[in-house]
C-alpha cells in the first residue's frame, strides 16, 4: 500500500505550507494536477521544471541525487525530510505543516507527537478525525502508530473521537493503514527506502 504517498499529498495541499516554503524557497499560490485525465491546453512562454526528491526514511540518507543511463542523465535536488527544523514546522498556522513535523527534525520524539496532538485538539471536531487518521498513517514511517494512540488517549477531547462512531472511523482507517506502513518499511529493503517526488516549476 501507498496510503503514505496519498497522506502526503493531501497534507502538501491543504493551504500555503511552511513544508514546501522551506523546500522550494518559494511560495505556492496555485497547484496543477498533472494526474487529471483531462489536460487543458496550457501556454507558457518559459517553463523551469525543478524536481525534488523528499526522502522519508527512518534509516540514513543514501539514495543518489541522479539517474543515469546509456543515452540519459538525469540529476534532481535530494533532500532528508530530517533536515526540516520539526518545532518551526508545528508552529506553522497549516495542520498539513504541523502533521508532516513529525517525520523532520526533533531532539524528543514523544514530546513532538504531544504538540502535534495539541494542534490538531484545536481543530473543528469534523477535521481532527481526519487530521488524527493523516497523523497515524505517518507515525507509520517512524513506527509510531500504537504511540501516537497512546498520546491521544490522554487527551480527553481527542480520546472522544478516537470512539465516535463517525469520527473514529477515518482514525481507525489511518492506524490500521500506519501499522502496515510501518511493517512495509521495516521490510521493503534493508534500508525501509521511502521518498516522495515533488516538482516546482516556474514559469
Amino acid at each position: 500500500m501507498h496510503e503514505y504517498d496519498i497522506t502526503l499529498k493531501d497534507l502538501l495541499l491543504d493551504g500555503p505550507g511552511l513544508t514546501l516554503r522551506e523546500l522550494t524557497g518559494l511560495d505556492v499560490t496555485m497547484w496543477r494536477d498533472v494526474e487529471l485525465p483531462k489536460v487543458n491546453s496550457l501556454r507558457i512562454d518559459l517553463l523551469f521544471p525543478r524536481q525534488i526528491v523528499l526522502y522519508l526514511g527512518q534509516a540514513p540518507l543514501r539514495m543518489s541525487n541522479a539517474l543515469r543511463f546509456p543515452a540519459l542523465a538525469f540529476e534532481y535536488r535530494l533532500v532528508d525530510i530530517r533536515e526540516l527544523d520539526g518545532a518551526r514546522l508545528c508552529e506553522s498556522d497549516s495542520i498539513g505543516d504541523n502533521i508532516i513535523s513529525l517525520l523532520a527534525r526533533w531532539p524528543d520524539r514523544t514530546e513532538a507527537i504531544r504538540r502535534i496532538l495539541r494542534r490538531i485538539a484545536a481543530l473543528e471536531p469534523a477535521r481532527r478525525g481526519r487530521a488524527l487518521a493523516q497523523l497515524v498513517i505517518l507515525a507509520g514511517l517512524r513506527k509510531l502508530a500504537r504511540e501516537v494512540e497512546g498520546e491521544a488517549r490522554r487527551m480527553p477531547i481527542l480520546d472522544d473521537i478516537l470512539d465516535h462512531e463517525v469520527l473514529g472511523r477515518e482514525y481507525k482507517r489511518g492506524l490500521k493503514e500506519g501499522k502496515q506502513e510501518g511493517e512495509q518499511v521495516a521490510s521493503a529493503s534493508p534500508h525501509g527506502r521511502k521518498a516522495f517526488w515533488l516538482t516546482s516549476r516556474l514559469g
